[in-house]
């Protein structure tokens, strides 16, 4: 995913076509082998069947990223991506979140928690899943979406915290797990918010 993002925006700053050349090898990647029929796998062996002990076993957080990254994909090369967003939206919604709307950290290929635990970074890309599905289709829905990303993150995770950190995991109820502030987090906090700055006076 990072890979496939850096790709991006290197093609984006200097216009050399080997970059999006290259990032187009990595979609290609996640079309043969990464999305299944309803859900994103992310553990295999070498030959790209799936691992036999982690196989099944899914990050709703990696669906919203996904979401994100193809539709800039789209943005630079016009490929339509719509069916595997759907696909990708379809199942994170239906199993990706707990009672309190909080993404959860990881779940079975079925559906079924692994970990009801939520991190601050699967928040964060759910954030930026929701800025592009309603840069694909303007709703109030949408934008209700966003607002309510938004909340959580500041209700959960940066209001709880001593100022300029943050808390990076939650239990099942909301209830913060450790004081630590990994600056993993701090990638995804700051591309979230400029991603939401971006469209901040879009209609």
């Amino acid at each position: 995913m990072h890979l496939f993002e850096a790709l991006m925006v290197s093609y984006e700053h200097t216009d050399n076509p080997i970059w999006l050349e290259r990032a187009t090898q990595i979609y290609q990647l996640f079309q043969t082998h990464f999305i299944q029929r309803d859900h994103l796998a992310e553990f295999f062996q070498a030959d790209f069947s799936l691992d036999v002990e982690t196989g099944t076993h899914i990050d709703p957080g990696h669906h919203y990223e996904w979401i994100w990254l193809l539709s800039h994909y789209q943005k630079l090369t016009g490929v339509d991506v719509q069916k595997t967003i759907d696909v990708l939206y379809l199942f994170a919604q239906q199993y990706g979140h707990n009672d309190n709307g909080l993404v959860r950290d990881e779940i079975y290929a079925n559906g079924k928690p692994l970990r009801s635990t939520s991190r601050l970074w699967c928040q964060t890309e759910y954030l930026k899943a929701c800025i592009a599905l309603w840069e694909r289709e303007p709703s109030e829905t949408r934008r209700a979406a966003v607002s309510q990303a938004v909340e959580h993150i500041f209700v959960h995770y940066l209001n709880p915290a001593l100022p300029g950190l943050w808390v990076d995991q939650v239990d099942g109820t909301g209830e913060p797990l450790n004081e630590h502030s990994p600056a993993s987090s701090f990638y995804h906090l700051f591309l979230a918010f400029s991603e939401l700055l971006r469209i901040a006076n879009k209609d």
